[in-house]
């Protein structure tokens, strides 16, 4: 995950892209979406998780920089300001992008028991069916 700082290392997109996707879209089509949905949630993830790390990496070094200038100067609270900014909007990145990945396995097992309830009213109903016609 390291590596994915880097915007313009293409194989390192490449290889957390061929390790994960499976994982993002299967998540995504059980929760109903459509393959273009699942396909558009699964890239928004990935995105959002590349900007909150671009976000606190930025905040790294307005925060580096800080410690050269002078202390009480008005470039120093301006920078710092700035960092906690970057910081906070980086957090807020990051946990919109962790709700949606948790949000999302919620749903897939939603479905997955709607599945469950409907394949069991089912046999239920054709227990009973059976039954009334030994009935008669």
């Amino acid at each position: 995950m390291s590596r994915l700082k880097d915007w313009n290392d293409q194989e390192s997109w490449r290889t957390f892209f061929d390790t994960y996707w499976k994982l993002i879209y299967n998540v995504a089509i059980k929760t109903g979406l459509t393959d273009a949905e699942a396909q558009a949630a699964m890239k928004k993830a990935v995105e959002i998780d590349a900007l909150a790390d671009l976000e606190l990496q930025t905040a790294e070094q307005i925060n580096q920089q800080l410690q050269t200038a002078a202390p009480g100067s008005a470039a120093i609270l301006e920078a710092q300001t700035s960092a906690w900014l970057v910081r906070a909007n980086a957090y807020t990145q990051s946990a919109m992008a962790e709700l949606v990945r948790v949000r999302s396995i919620e749903l897939a097992n939603n479905g997955a028991q709607i599945k469950f309830s409907a394949a069991h009213a089912s046999s239920l109903h054709n227990a009973g069916s059976l039954l009334l016609q030994g009935a008669h």
